[in-house]
């Protein structure tokens, strides 16, 4: 586990040089990943059930996406 998140890590930072935020962002990245990867074998059969992740224990979804859920769609004027 701790060799695919140093994977994960190394794969997005490549040899950037970063602030707090930004590697704070990269870690819950890598975290969303490895969280959204299934406990069990998955089945080619599309009508099988979800497989489970360790997301499903921690949010109660199998989580993964790293867009926010709703966004602001009103129009700006910037003049």
């Amino acid at each position: 586990m701790i060799k695919s998140a140093k994977k994960a890590i190394y794969k997005i930072l490549k040899n950037k040089d970063v602030n707090d935020e930004e590697l704070q962002t990269v870690f819950t990245g890598a975290e969303s990943l490895l969280n959204s990867r299934p406990l069990i074998m998955v089945s080619g059969d599309v009508n099988d059930e979800t497989a489970l992740t360790p997301n499903h224990f921690l949010i109660g979804q199998m989580g993964g996406e790293l867009a926010p859920d709703t966004v602001d769609t009103t129009a700006v004027n910037v003049c």
